[in-house]
């Protein structure tokens, strides 16, 4: 066979064929939601029935106060206030009078808050077998004006303000028949005005420190009870 012969020209290009289909969208950019965290003070006036939702509703990080003042009514469900952080003061206010059942939950629950403060002002708990008004690994929280009256004292779980691992204020507050008034496990619990009847025990503690500041009225048929090393210590003007 002889050799090649020489390549010959390229021709012209053909047309271009069709546009194929588009692919699939690319996801979203970042939107201009809420970024977690509250910088300026908070002031609302809410319906007692709405105060779950408005507390889930707000970002874990408060860097300011938020105050929700609940109008009268009753809520059937638990408050739960948890895992709260910043420099903020988170503040409930209900009723403003000593005694009066104005604004119910059936329990208000506190945890692992590192907030300086919670306040719960004016609630009425309805619960009659459960903790009212617990607090555990809270810096500090203030129970004031709230009542605890709905109990049976023979149900072992039935107590009226629990602290755990907390420093608490209860202040003017009433709790009546209770197996447990006040208890305090490694607490520290500063009490003030404290009404009441028909309690088992008043005053609990376990390994924790209660701190009787001034005289209140409460009763029960045991009114100091100490436990692995507990310290219940009343100030002169404590009448129990």
């Amino acid at each position: 066979m002889g050799p090649a012969g020489p390549q010959g020209e390229t021709g012209p290009q053909g047309p271009t064929g069709p546009q194929g289909p588009a692919g699939p969208q690319g996801p979203s950019g970042s939107g201009s939601g809420a970024i977690g965290i509250i910088t300026e003070a908070v002031n609302k006036t809410i319906e007692i029935a709405d105060l779950q939702k408005e507390i889930n509703a707000l970002p874990k990080l408060l860097m300011a106060d938020v105050t929700f003042t609940v109008n009268p009514g009753t809520y059937n469900g638990e408050i739960l206030i948890e895992r709260f952080s910043g420099s903020g003061i988170l503040t409930i206010v209900g009723a403003s009078v000593v005694g009066q059942e104005t604004h119910k939950v059936t329990n208000v629950v506190l945890n692992n808050c590192t907030l300086p403060e919670i306040a719960i002002n004016g609630l009425t708990a309805t619960a009659t077998d459960k903790f009212d008004f617990s607090a555990t690994g809270i810096m500090h929280v203030t129970f004031n004006v709230c009542n605890s009256t709905n109990g049976n004292k023979t149900i072992t779980t039935s107590y009226g303000m629990a602290v755990t691992q907390a420093d608490a204020l209860i202040r003017n507050c009433t709790v009546s028949n209770k197996y447990i008034a006040v208890y305090s496990f490694q607490g520290n619990v500063v009490v003030n005005n404290l009404n009441g009847t028909n309690n088992n025990v008043v005053y609990s503690t376990t390994s924790g420190i209660i701190q009787k500041a001034s005289a209140g009225t409460v009763t029960g048929a045991t009114v100091d009870q100490l436990n692995n090393g507990g310290l219940i210590v009343k100030n002169s003007g404590a009448s129990i």
